[in-house]
């Protein structure tokens, strides 16, 4: 995975794009066909634990090249992306829709996860383990003060100062 990228905070149903760019570094074509040198495969899974607060958009709301193929195994948790072919230095991007529940309210401050994991010929190669703070949702409404948080802060640590 030449990157991952998606946001740092997230607040109750907001929506968000997970960006990956795959690069092919090798002197072979991987992915599908005939001179293929093996299967890439790309999971993204919202672990058990934050499951019902992170979910995945559909498969077909979700942005990537047309010989890719993307799935949604288990209602929304988890994304399997199979790349068609692509070629020596070639670079694939993907953009997979991730939303926060209504659930998150209760969970504010607290850092969920998602995990995007690379697959080729069918053996894990690369794992990444991405923390996702939940922030609580902005009231245009209401006079309030303004509260800035640092990872250091939980939301105990929040919850003790009102």
């Amino acid at each position: 995975l030449a990157s991952v990228a998606g946001p740092t905070l997230m607040g109750p149903e907001e929506t968000t794009w997970l960006k990956f760019d795959l690069r092919n570094v090798s002197l072979g074509m991987y992915g599908g066909g005939a001179n293929s040198l093996g299967a890439v495969r790309l999971v993204v899974d919202v672990p058990e634990r934050w499951r019902g607060v992170l979910r995945f958009g559909p498969p077909h709301q979700n942005r990537c090249r047309p010989t890719d193929v993307i799935i949604s195994p288990n209602d929304g948790y988890t994304l399997v992306v199979d790349y068609g072919p692509f070629a020596p230095g070639e670079v694939v991007a993907t953009e997979l829709l991730l939303a926060c529940a209504v659930a998150a309210h209760g969970r504010a401050f607290e850092t969920a996860e998602w995990t995007a994991t690379l697959q080729l010929r069918g053996l894990d190669v690369e794992r990444h383990a991405v923390p996702l703070r939940l922030v609580p949702s902005f009231n245009f409404s209401i006079a309030a003060d303004v509260l800035v948080t640092c990872p250091e802060t939980s939301r105990d640590d929040f919850l003790a100062c009102r």
